[in-house]
């Protein structure tokens, strides 16, 4: 199956948001650590799977053959993915 940038967005959005949730569970005290645990295991699931289906996807493009600000973009947003990638 062929991923699309749309599909590769709203996982970021998606990712975005339990990242924040989480930072609002850790904050909370009432939150058990072992669920707390489970969720961040889930989401390191989730982001780790995503970054493979998004290194997969943006390895098949060849930027020589984008121009102007696509060729910017493309650029940034491979200097953030391989950032992310040897973060996480």
């Amino acid at each position: 199956m062929r991923t699309t940038y749309r599909q590769l967005i709203s996982e970021h959005e998606k990712i975005e948001a339990c990242a924040a949730l989480r930072l609002v569970d850790v904050a909370d005290d009432t939150i058990a650590s072992a669920e707390l645990a489970v969720q961040l295991g889930e989401l390191a699931d989730f982001v780790d799977e995503h970054i493979e289906v998004e290194d997969g996807t943006t390895r098949v493009v060849d930027p020589g053959r984008l121009s102007g600000p696509w060729s910017e973009a493309w650029a940034e947003g491979k200097t953030a993915f391989l950032r992310l990638r040897g973060d996480w």
